[in-house]
Formats: C-alpha cells, structure tokens, sequence
C-alpha cells in the first residue's frame, strides 16, 4: 500500500497560531544615522525556503505528528470500486524498479490515483498548483506538486491538502521547511476566502511510493 507521512499545521494570518505563528516586526532603530525599513517586501520560493530564511518573519511551534482519523487504516472500509482501484495501483509498481524511476514517473503511477481516491463533491485532485501569498513582511511563491481541495469553474479556489514529492539525489533536502511555505500559502488563499482565524490545513511529503 502506497502511503505518505501526514504533518498537520495551523497558521492564524493576524497574530500567533498553535504551531505557525506569525511575528510583527521589530521596532526601528538608528543603524549608523539611519533608520532600518521594515517595508521591503521579502519574496520567498518554495525551492530556496529554508529554516533560516523562514525562520526571518515566522515563529515556528513543531510537534511530532499526531493521530487523526485517516491513519486508522483499519478502520477504514473501502467500496468495492475503491478495492479494485487500489488494487490496479498496487499492480502499476509491484514489480516494477521503483527505486530507479524519476518523481514525474512515480507521481502518475502511484501518488496522484491516491489522491484521486479521495474526491468527494467539489473535492478535487489537481497536480501542478501554484501557491502565491502576500504577508505584511513577506511574499511566498511557487508550485505545490499535488493539492486537495474545492474546485469551481476548474480553478482550486479551497487547498485542505498539500502534497510535497521529495526530490531525490543532489537535488534533495529536508523537505519539511517546503512543506511549511506551502502550508502558509495556502492558507494566505483560504483567508482571502473565508477570513477564519485560525486557519487550519494539512500536508503532507512523499518519498519515492511512499
């Protein structure tokens, strides 16, 4: 069974949050005759995040990962559309080199038919989303490889869930930090939406089929 490691964060847009906070800025102070400017505007990418730089204007709170209702696999009861579903995908990589495959390979055999499991009413799957959020102090950009979420007119207006596919070889890093940027993000969009405070979204990473 393919399956990813789920982190859960929070984010409140206007002050502090259970897990992503947000900082105001610091006061001003005379710097050799001059005043910093706490104006300029930071522009962050998911590719070059890192814990330093995001670690600059958010406070982070991390706890190990928590139970939630859809890691109780055993509890789970799937149709019998679903089980032959599975099933195809589980026969799509069993035999097959996994480990010598590239993301894009492994995203279209495995991770994204999951995904597409999970579509329920306007919940959709999209692949290739590109997150863009405007924070007092900073600016995050980029694309999420695979996202859950409402859809109307064929746009994602809603993410409930960001998927992250680690790279691999010299290209690879902790690809928690990433996560994080795309969580904030997305939940930049979700306010512009709905302006709940907190906002509450989940992520998750895949490694190769898992």
């Amino acid at each position: 069974m393919v399956a990813a490691e789920f982190v859960k964060a929070s984010d409140r847009l206007k002050g502090a949050s259970d897990r992503l906070k947000y900082d105001h800025p610091p006061s001003c102070s005379p710097n050799h005759g001059k005043s910093l400017d706490f104006n300029i505007m930071s522009k962050l990418t998911f590719a070059s995040l890192s814990f330093k730089s995001l670690r600059q204007f958010v406070r982070l709170e991390e706890q190990d990962g928590t139970t939630h209702p859809w890691t109780q696999v055993d509890d789970m009861a799937l149709t019998e559309m679903e089980q032959h579903r599975v099933q195809a995908i589980q026969n799509s990589i069993v035999n097959e080199p996994v480990h010598l495959m590239n993301e894009a390979t492994i995203w279209a055999r495995a991770i994204y038919p999951l995904l597409m499991l999970a579509e329920r009413g306007s919940i959709r799957a999209w692949g290739e989303v590109s997150l863009n959020a405007v924070y007092p102090r900073f600016e995050l950009d980029g694309i999420a490889d695979g996202v859950l979420g409402k859809s109307v007119g064929g746009r994602v207006r809603s993410p409930y869930l960001v998927v992250l596919e680690t790279k691999r070889g010299i290209e690879g890093q902790n690809p928690t930090v990433q996560l994080y940027g795309q969580l904030l993000a997305a939940a930049w969009l979700n306010w512009q939406q709905n302006q709940r405070d907190p906002q509450e979204i989940f992520g998750c990473y895949t490694i190769a089929d898992s």
